[in-house]
């Protein structure tokens, strides 16, 4: 769970290049958001190389899952460990589209705004009670991003849990995509 929301985070800033400066749309479902984001030149493309990405839950709360469990997913999902990875050029070139248009075809943005080194985003997702709505701020440039996600359940969702997590990455140095 931890690296979808590092991926989560990441792919956010992972925009590549087309013919539009700015991605701002509002009720749109998750093919739109892509292409619109596949579509825009708003400089939103990371630097290849190895980047380092750490996570920190600024918020937790799952009402009924025992403590020991909810620190165990604390630790999965946040900690004091970076994650390391390295960026080829050809993915800095395209965005993870999974990002955009993942599994539950139920997301519906409310509003996707990417440009000037800002994101701002909101969805709500889900399937029958239980929904949750999903929500992204931060800052991007090539050489790092800075993202707040906040997941809270849907009102009158049977989802329960809430979480805010911090994501702050920034690119280390130079790789090929061989490393470990």
């Amino acid at each position: 769970m931890r690296s979808w929301m590092l991926s989560l985070s990441g792919a956010a800033a992972l925009a590549g290049c087309g013919s539009s400066p700015d991605v701002d749309l509002k009720n749109a479902d998750q093919e739109k958001v892509a292409q619109a984001v596949r579509q825009s030149d708003a400089n939103l493309t990371l630097r290849p190389g190895r980047w380092s990405a750490s996570s920190t839950i600024q918020e937790f709360n799952a009402p009924g899952m025992p403590p020991e469990m909810a620190a165990q997913m604390k630790g999965m999902i946040g900690g004091a460990e970076a994650e390391v990875s390295c960026l080829t050029p050809e993915e800095a070139k395209h965005p993870k589209e999974e990002f955009f248009s993942r599994d539950n075809k139920e997301c519906r943005y409310d509003h996707f705004q990417l440009a000037g080194g800002k994101i701002d985003m909101k969805m709500h997702c889900g399937e029958g009670r239980k929904r949750q709505v999903v929500a992204m701020t931060g800052t991007y440039s090539p050489d790092a991003y800075s993202t707040t996600l906040t997941m809270t359940p849907e009102p009158g969702s049977a989802e329960a849990v809430t979480m805010r997590l911090k994501v702050d990455a920034k690119r280390v140095g130079q790789c090929d995509g061989t490393e470990a």
